[in-house]
Order: C-alpha cells, then structure tokens, then sequence
C-alpha cells in the first residue's frame, strides 16, 4: 500500500504557497493552491506576521504569467 500513496503524490500538483504534491486544491491561471493552504490563507489577518509571506508567493501567479 505504501507504493500506490508514493504514486498519488508523483502525480499530485505542487503547491505554490507550500511547495508539496497535494491531491486537493484550486487552479488560478495555470497555478496550484493546495486546500490546507487556500484555508490557512483565508484564515490569515492582514496584521499576522505570515500574511506578508502569502502575498509575496501569489505574487508569482501574476510574474510567471508576466514572463511567459
């Protein structure tokens, strides 16, 4: 059993907030956001010290749109 989760990973979108295959999630212009992080980026204040962090790594959906 062990084998067919390392296969479902592989074929899992990476996350680009979090960097990890994840099978559930959303697609914004061509990018993966996985759930936990969709929920903990809803969940964040404005005024939380990680809010700047999600910004700047939904900036990249916009600059890897940009450059392509």
């Amino acid at each position: 059993m062990t084998g067919q989760t390392g296969d479902a990973e592989r074929q899992a979108p990476l996350c680009m907030i979090c960097e990890n295959p994840r099978p559930e999630g959303i697609h914004i212009c061509g990018h993966f956001l996985c759930a936990e992080c969709e929920e903990e980026i809803v969940r964040t204040n404005v005024e939380d010290e990680k809010y700047p962090y999600f910004i700047t790594r939904m900036k990249r959906v916009w600059q890897l749109k940009k450059d392509a």
